[in-house]
């Protein structure tokens, strides 16, 4: 185990009183107490801040609060201070999942600040991009709790830099939509942030898909407005029953030694459904009927696998619910047509499955 700074008696000893999620009260309150303070200086996983605090295997309900996260924004000032915001730990599946709302300081020599806000004044908040701006940092976008995701909207707060309160901002014109993991930057002059890249819900589907413009938002106005929007095709693969696919257990068998409890087990999930063409068909999904060459990095996501084709560049994202393709470039329409159809018929018979395609606008 990670060996983490010894916690202080006090936390101990408020450990059961602090140790689960809760909101603000106040727009900011200040939560005091030397609990959530170890956890920030420490970013202890919860197992272990349970066994270090208390001594016992850790509660599986309530989840546990933890500074241990993903998609949490960090925001330099000119002193040194960094503001920490939001941010999420683990996955839904995860017993101690949680999104955060809060809102943490680290001034140099310092010990952590840490800040929540009502859920109705800062909704759970992750994935988002923050930028310093006029005393305030913008807080554009988020994946958020499901329950809140709206695909003809983008959330926009303020963070004043001073008094620490959180505002939203009201906007007009078209926004990008429900954007998350995207890149946002001062424009030059200031006036404006320019956001790009990232992820945005399709409306139509309600599948996440790839940010491909370039957007600007006024400051002043809080307007929106499209930069730029390049020429592409693209479309989703899915299953017609809508349920999920098999690739990650593909995945997983494919990085499972031979042989192994988890190759057994994925073998066993995989053939449940009826029988499967196996590794050998997943291995050659990106081998494309047409003259092409891989490009993709090391940079680049696990899931994506990126493809030179004529004079376009093919994006194909594998996510557990659909596939997308996006074509970024001119194709003739008889390429094009195969690309989608070894597509289709390979992701069908991976899963013995029947599969569409969606267009995507």
């Amino acid at each position: 185990m990670t060996r983490y700074s010894p916690p202080p008696p006090e936390a101990r000893a408020l450990y059961d009183a602090w140790r689960s999620p809760r909101f603000g009260t106040a727009n900011p309150e200040r939560m005091t107490n030397p609990v959530w303070q170890w956890l920030v200086e420490t970013r202890a996983w919860p197992g272990a801040a349970h066994e270090l605090l208390a001594g016992a295997e850790v509660p599986r309900d309530p989840p546990s609060w933890t500074f241990d996260r993903m998609g949490q924004s960090r925001t330099e000032l000119p002193d040194g201070t960094a503001i920490l915001i939001g941010g999420e730990h683990e996955d839904w599946y995860d017993p101690d999942f949680q999104i955060y709302n809060d809102v943490t300081l680290l001034r140099p020599g310092a010990a952590p600040e840490i800040y929540g806000y009502p859920e109705a004044v800062f909704p759970p908040t992750d994935f988002h991009s923050a930028t310093l701006a006029g005393g305030k940092v913008w807080i554009v976008g988020t994946v958020g709790p499901k329950e809140m995701r709206d695909p003809a909207r983008t959330p926009v707060f303020t963070l004043d830099v001073e008094t620490l309160e959180i505002a939203p901002v009201q906007t007009t014109g078209t926004p990008p939509a429900w954007l998350h993991r995207h890149d946002a930057a001062l424009a030059e002059g200031g006036g404006s942030i320019r956001l790009t890249g990232g992820t945005v819900i399709h409306a139509a589907t309600g599948a996440f898909i790839d940010n491909l413009d370039t957007w600007s938002l006024d400051l002043a106005t809080g307007a929106w407005s499209r930069d730029h929007r390049p020429p592409v095709t693209r479309w989703l693969v899915r299953r017609t029953d809508r349920g999920p696919n098999n690739l990650w257990r593909y995945r997983v068998l494919d990085h499972s030694e031979p042989g192994s409890d988890m190759a057994r087990e994925m073998t066993a999930e995989l053939e449940a459904t009826g029988p499967k063409p196996g590794l050998a068909r997943y291995r050659e999904r990106f081998r494309l009927p047409v003259p092409h060459e891989d490009i993709t990095t090391l940079d680049d996501a696990y899931n994506l696998r990126r493809i030179r084709v004529e004079e376009a560049t093919v994006r194909i994202t594998e996510e557990m619910a659909e596939i997308q393709v996006t074509v970024e470039g001119p194709v003739a329409p008889a390429t094009l047509d195969a690309i989608r159809r070894h597509v289709l018929e390979t992701c069908a018979a991976l899963d013995g499955a029947d599969y569409e395609t969606v267009d995507l606008a």
